[in-house]
């Protein structure tokens, strides 16, 4: 049985991770939860914890900072940050920290389970050495770099799906992130099989049909600007080379039975 440490503000909210936490997987046991970041790190000063969920924002200290405080004076147990806000910066933060993973409100159950499938795997087979304090042993880099480029990726992803009409070139998500652009394409390409250009047109574009089709008072430049495409032309010919047509031709298509 593995010890979790819950940590947030809100008691309704520390119940329910409880709550779910015991029935999704019985090798994990919430046997303590803390208002803050402050009484979290008194209890692992006192009490012996494998894993801790910790909510992003509360008074006193906040879920990163613990997790920055914790790193700073040699605990290493895995961390789920657990976050309401859609915030690259945040989850950006959380990486560099060494955050195990980073989990979005409202929490989906599905997802906690496979992350508590995740953490059985790798506890069992000690990965995250013996928990007492700082004691721990390092992970193996591989293993850590592996995780790191996943949550890089699952960023990149979720902000290319929140915020696709914004400039959000690879120079830009480098520069967001902190990491090597080179390395950040290749671990993209890496997870998901395709580049990170390729897959954020593949989004533009699939806006712009639903635009195209929804929206008919709109024409083709307004279409363009909405998905992040400041040149008409360029927007036409990245549309008619990935949909095989250009925007207007798609649209009076969609006139025809056959397209409706």
């Amino acid at each position: 049985m593995y010890n979790v440490l819950v940590v947030d503000d809100e008691t309704w909210m520390c119940e329910g991770m409880t709550a779910i936490i015991h029935r999704t997987n019985s090798h994990f046991q919430v046997v303590q939860t803390a208002e803050n970041g402050l009484k979290a790190l008194a209890a692992l000063q006192e009490k012996r914890f494998d894993v801790v969920f910790a909510d992003i924002r509360m008074p006193g200290m906040d879920g990163l900072e613990l997790l920055s405080k914790m790193r700073s004076e040699g605990y290493r147990q895995p961390v789920v940050i657990i976050s309401g806000h859609h915030e690259f910066d945040y989850a950006k933060t959380a990486i560099r920290h060494g955050v195990y993973d980073y989990l979005l409100k409202p929490v989906d159950r599905q997802e906690i389970s496979g992350v508590l499938e995740k953490l059985v795997r790798e506890l069992d087979g000690g990965a995250f050495g013996t928990q007492s304090g700082g004691t721990r042993q390092p992970e193996a880099p591989k293993e850590e770099e592996l995780r790191r480029g996943s949550q890089i990726v699952r960023m990149m992803k979720e902000k290319a799906q929140m915020n696709y009409m914004d400039d959000l070139s690879i120079a830009v998500i480098s520069a967001t992130t902190g990491f090597n652009p080179s390395y950040v394409s290749r671990i993209f390409k890496q997870e998901t099989g395709k580049g990170y250009v390729q897959y954020l047109t593949e989004i533009r574009l699939e806006e712009a049909k639903r635009l195209l089709r929804e929206q008919p008072e709109l024409n083709v430049s307004d279409i363009a600007r909405r998905v992040g495409y400041w040149d008409d032309k360029h927007f036409s010919k990245q549309f008619k080379r990935e949909i095989g047509e250009t925007p207007s031709d798609y649209r009076r298509g969609l006139q025809t039975p056959a397209r409706r």
